[in-house]
């Protein structure tokens, strides 16, 4: 029999979509502290995170309960068996609601002024995005793709 992808929301879900999706991907390291250092800031955002097969239940254990503790929406995967980094984090992305992503790694660091640092330079970076998207003239013809050789 074969072990199923195990999945859930912590029902803080908000039926707009985030601006923001932090995504957390793991395999050994706990990432406890780092969930709850985000779920500490300011910042609206939704939370990813997946164990990439760790195979370890306690811990599974500790990062649900740090996802239900949080009042952000927030979403777990726990994959039964170990995919490649790639294929993890394109996972990651297929989970993802919103069109501003990060990664942050499991052992990133936790501290509530450096998460917000560094959020706070994906926010401004896609809002400068934006306005240059708002800046260029709209294509008058179909965009061509050219593959090279």
């Amino acid at each position: 029999m074969e072990a199923e992808i195990l999945m859930f929301d912590n029902g803080a879900s908000s039926r707009r979509r985030p601006r923001l999706s932090v995504r957390i991907p793991y395999s050994r390291r706990d990432p406890t502290g780092l969930i709850e250092g985000l779920g500490a800031l300011d910042t609206p955002m939704e939370l990813v995170v997946l164990d990439n097969g760790s195979g370890d239940k306690g811990l599974a254990n500790r990062v649900t309960g740090a996802i239900l503790g949080l009042d952000l929406p927030a979403r777990f995967v726990r994959l039964p068996a170990k995919l490649g980094r790639a294929s993890a984090r394109t996972r990651l992305a297929h989970e993802a609601r919103a069109e501003r992503r990060v990664f942050l790694d499991a052992e990133a660091s936790a501290r509530p002024a450096s998460l917000a640092r560094a959020l706070a330079m994906v926010e401004r970076e896609g809002r400068a995005t934006e306005r240059r998207r708002a800046r260029r003239p709209a294509p008058t013809a179909a965009p061509v793709l050219a593959l090279a050789s």
